[in-house]
C-alpha cells in the first residue's frame, strides 16, 4: 500500500505533515495491559468472638452468588447482622482472591450520600 503525504494545518499553532494512515492497534501487543489487583474495602476487623451461624451464612452466600445481585441484612438491632456480613466478606476474600469486595456502610441516608 502506498503511503500518502498530506500537509496539515493546525490553526495558528503551526504546520505539520501526516504521512500514511495507521489502521493498527493503538496498544502494543508486546506489552499487554496489567489488570488491577483485586481490593477489599472491609473497614472492620474480623471478630475474634464471632459465633458461627452456618445456616445464615449459607443463605447469604446463596443470595450473593447470583451474578449482579445485592443483598441486605435486615432485622432487629444487636442480633449481630454486621458481624455476619463482616465474616462473609472475609470468607469471600480468603476463598476467592480474584473477587473485589466493596463494603458500603449505610447507617443512615447521609452516609449513603
Amino acid at each position: 500500500m502506498a503511503q500518502s503525504r498530506t500537509d496539515t494545518t493546525f490553526g495558528n499553532l503551526g504546520r505539520g505533515i501526516q504521512i500514511g494512515i495507521n489502521n493498527g492497534p493503538i496498544l502494543s501487543a508486546e506489552r499487554p495491559e496489567t489488570p488491577p489487583v483485586p481490593l477489599s474495602t472491609v473497614r472492620f476487623p474480623r471478630d475474634a468472638d464471632y459465633v458461627d451461624r452456618q445456616v445464615l451464612l449459607e443463605r447469604v452466600c446463596t443470595k450473593c452468588s447470583i451474578s449482579g445481585s445485592w443483598t441486605a441484612l435486615v432485622g432487629l438491632g444487636r442480633v449481630r447482622k454486621s458481624q455476619l456480613a463482616i465474616e462473609y466478606s472475609y470468607q469471600v476474600r480468603d476463598q476467592l482472591p480474584d473477587i473485589w469486595v466493596f463494603w458500603v456502610y449505610m447507617s443512615n441516608a447521609a452516609c449513603l450520600e
